[in-house]
């Protein structure tokens, strides 16, 4: 370690004023010391200075330096000099250019990167701290999620509608109940029906990413297994309860350089980072932003200008764990039957499943997946492995099953590969006769095979695609689709497009061309006409409609006329969104004999919470309720959008939070009354899944005045007199201007208080509270105090 710095400096002060000469002396014994000049100096290594001063040994032309001083600033050196404290000679260093500046007094060095022995600088792009954010302060209360449907036509009329019941309170977890009802008349229906949907209840904890629900759910899965929906409990593990945390493999690039630097990320062609480094090592991980196979490269410039160009390519797959994450889950329960049309429709005997996934390395992900039930066994592995960026991902999976309809196996395989110019996704499931899952308890034995492959890339006319899916049942009946695509921007003259279908099967043969034109005419409004010809039969469609951007955009419709052969039909329709939900209304005429079917919408939420309903639009997951202390008309920003202003209580209620996320909300002080303050003007909402918090903004309402301030004789107070002003719990300073004028802001309505310490008197007044805001004008008149 270097010796005291001050007292180097004192001597640094005596060498320049006695002269170089003079501070030479007798350097101290050790292993390797030369006989020369002690001299202290500032270091300047690889152009970044250091506030220390060192002790430099000159001895003819070479510069000499101990071996713990040189691992101090930050150079390998040997642990075997460190510990002898050897006197390095500064030019041995491989690849070191040296030189004593007398005039400066300093020692500048440059070295080769290699000898720096600093840690590696890290650069982040898209990663958050490793903590994940803890969720505010839940609303407590009741949330009605409702969808009315209501039609009417000259044979029969309708009306339905779907609910979701959700309950939040201190307690832990989220209760969920969900139903339908339908009331029909005519036709053949008759009666009123109701069907409860699901009814569950689930809870989270982000910090260990554990998740449980008991009740109705759907069991997870991998793309070769089915899901199913059960009545029973889940365990598992959640990645999405932290979202900041990456879960697929990062893009990771390393460096290094000798002089400080400017280090620029492009990934395929866009600026990502733009960071300044240190001389060193230096390693950038960042969430690539793509999907697919991707182009990364890095520009290294150093601060004489010379650039290094690094370039690397990537495949990012989403479907892929970083090494050492996992994830799964276990569920049992009771296979439902009928869901939607019947409310507990049940199995009778229960199944076990227990799904999980492991990233083994970056490039290679394992699976497993395995079943139990009644007189059923069924076990599987599987494996995804990225096979080079410019290859893509191929996965393997093999199953086998015990049950009555004896042994069965099952084999998959898949591959896909997305990049600027080509883009296939392929899968292939081949299934034995004796094959079964316990989704086959409800839904029956799954299909023997099932295939399919889609290839895309962009054309001289066009993006084209082709598609191609067959399925063979369990009892070998084969279907089969084939699809082709063409899209094309007409440059200004909207969009076409060219879709070609041919499905195949036991006694299925159809085919169907598709040609589309879409222009847009703004912003909002579009126009499209369709021509379709489906098996010789020709039908043709012109449509315009206007799309609201969000609640507050106004009306949304769509007008639209059809001929099918010789049958013309239209539809027009009609809709507005609002912070209390959104209506849509329409009618359908068809055929010659102009029948006309009619039919209405309505859907949003009502919340119950602090004893208050509040009607708003529909919360299908997070949400906050923004408090403005009871100030109402306040506008509310969420990531500086304006999404609401506050009702006459000063609330808002703000849908369409992400869940477990930073979600901020603001509130632009320009947007405040003139006469309100608020200190803090923006918060982080993190809400938990499907749940609500609250976020409370401190405004308080706080008066300007303006004071003439006299003393006992009537004269005004001396200018330059400091004056504290209090009322109802605010306090303000002031100085007294010229004629005994006063201002300060920050003040509560009610009666106040004058202190003018330096001439010991005081007065009252009254903040007034007037209709329309504005100061306070008074005279004040400043006694003695007694």
């Amino acid at each position: 370690m270097p010796r005291s710095a001050a007292r180097r400096s004192w001597l640094l002060l005596l060498c320049i004023a006695l002269a170089p000469s003079l501070c030479a002396s007798a350097p101290p014994a050790g292993p390797g010391t030369p006989d020369g000049q002690r001299l202290y100096l500032n270091v300047v290594l690889n152009e970044v200075p250091h506030a220390a001063v060192y002790e430099v040994l000159r001895s003819g032309d070479d510069l000499f330096m101990s071996a713990p001083d040189l691992q101090h600033l930050g150079l390998r050196v040997g642990s075997a000099a460190v510990d002898r404290r050897e006197n390095v000679r500064l030019r041995s260093l491989p690849g070191a250019a040296v030189h004593y500046d007398i005039e400066r007094q300093q020692l500048r060095m440059t070295v080769p990167a290699e000898l720096l022995d600093s840690l590696p600088l890290r650069l982040t792009i898209g990663l958050q701290p490793d903590a994940p954010p803890q969720p505010s302060q839940r609303v407590e209360g009741v949330l009605l999620n409702y969808d009315l449907f209501g039609q009417s036509s000259a044979t029969s009329r309708s009306l339905g509608g779907q609910f979701e019941v959700r309950a939040f309170t201190s307690a832990p977890g989220i209760w969920t109940q969900g139903f339908a009802a339908r009331a029909a008349q005519g036709d053949g229906a008759q009666g009123t029906t109701a069907v409860r949907l699901d009814s569950s209840w689930r809870h989270a904890i982000p910090e260990t990413l554990a998740s449980f629900s008991a009740g109705d759910t759907i069991t997870s899965g991998l793309s070769w297994t089915r899901s199913m929906r059960i009545g029973g409990i889940q365990l598992g593990r959640d990645l999405g309860l932290q979202p900041y945390r990456p879960t697929s493999p990062l893009l990771s690039l390393a460096g290094e350089t000798a002089l400080p630097s400017t280090v620029e990320l492009f990934v395929n062609g866009v600026r990502q980072m733009n960071e300044p480094v240190r001389p060193g090592q230096f390693q950038i991980d960042a969430v690539p932003f793509v999907t697919g196979a991707g182009h990364a490269q890095v520009l290294l410039t150093d601060m004489q200008g010379r650039v290094q160009r690094t370039e690397l390519d990537f495949y990012a797959a989403p479907t892929l764990l970083r090494e050492s994450v996992w994830d799964g889950s276990v569920e049992w329960g009771y296979p439902r039957r009928n869901y939607g049309t019947r409310s507990a429709d049940y199995t009778s005997h229960p199944v076990g499943i227990g799904t999980g996934r492991y990233g083994f390395s970056d490039t290679l992900t394992l699976e497993g997946h395995g079943e139990t039930g009644r007189d059923l066994v069924l076990g599987g592995i599987g494996a995804l492995y990225r096979l080079s960026p410019r290859v893509g991902v191929a996965g393997l999976s093999l199953a086998r099953s015990d049950s009555p309809a004896g042994a069965g196996w099952q084999r998959a395989a898949s591959y896909q590969f997305v990049g600027p110019a080509l883009s296939v996704t392929g899968s292939l499931v081949r299934r034995s006769s004796g094959f079964r899952d316990a989704a086959s308890q409800g839904d029956g034995p799954p299909p023997r095979a099932l295939a399919s492959l889609t290839v895309g890339a962009p054309t001289p006319m066009g993006h084209a695609s082709i598609g191609w899916a067959s399925q063979s049942s369990a009892t070998n009946e084969r279907t089969s689709v084939l699809s082709a695509s063409l899209t094309r921007s007409l440059e200004g003259a909207g969009t076409f497009q060219l879709i070609v279908l041919s499905a195949r099967g036991a006694g299925l043969r159809s085919r169907q061309v598709t040609v589309t034109w879409t222009a847009p005419l703004d912003g909002r409004r579009s126009l499209s006409s369709t021509f379709t010809r489906t098996d010789g039969r020709d039908a043709v469609t012109l449509q315009t409609n206007r799309d609201a951007a969000g609640p507050d955009d106004g009306v949304s419709y769509r007008l639209q006329a059809s001929a099918d052969g010789h049958t013309p039909s239209a539809h027009a329709q009609v809709s507005s969104a609002s912070r209390a939900g959104q209506w849509t209304a329409g009618a359908i005429s068809s055929g010659r004999a102009r029948s006309t079917l009619v039919y209405a919408g309505l859907d949003g939420s009502l919340l119950v919470t602090a004893g208050r309903v509040r009607t708003v639009e529909r919360v299908d997951d997070a949400f906050a309720v923004v408090s403005t202390s009871g100030v109402p008309g306040i506008p509310v920003r969420l990531e500086n959008r304006p999404v609401g202003v506050t009702d006459g209580t000063g609330t808002l209620v703000v849908p369409r939070l992400n869940a477990y996320q930073r979600n901020r909300l603001s509130i632009d002080v320009l947007d405040l009354p003139a006469d309100y303050r608020i200190d803090e003007v923006s918060t982080d909402a993190i809400p938990e899944r499907r749940s609500g918090v609250t976020a409370a903004f401190a405004l308080r309402r706080a008066r300007t005045v303006e004071l003439t301030v006299v003393d006992g004789d009537g004269s005004f107070l001396t200018a330059g007199t400091e004056v504290e002003l209090a009322s109802g719990g605010t306090a303000a300073r002031a100085i007294v201007g010229q004629d005994g004028f006063v201002y300060a802001d920050g003040l509560a309505d009610g009666p106040a208080m004058l202190t003018a310490r330096s001439e010991s008197c005081r007065g009252a007044f009254t903040v007034a509270s007037p209709a329309l805001p504005g100061p306070t004008r008074a005279t004040v008149t400043c006694k003695a105090a007694p």
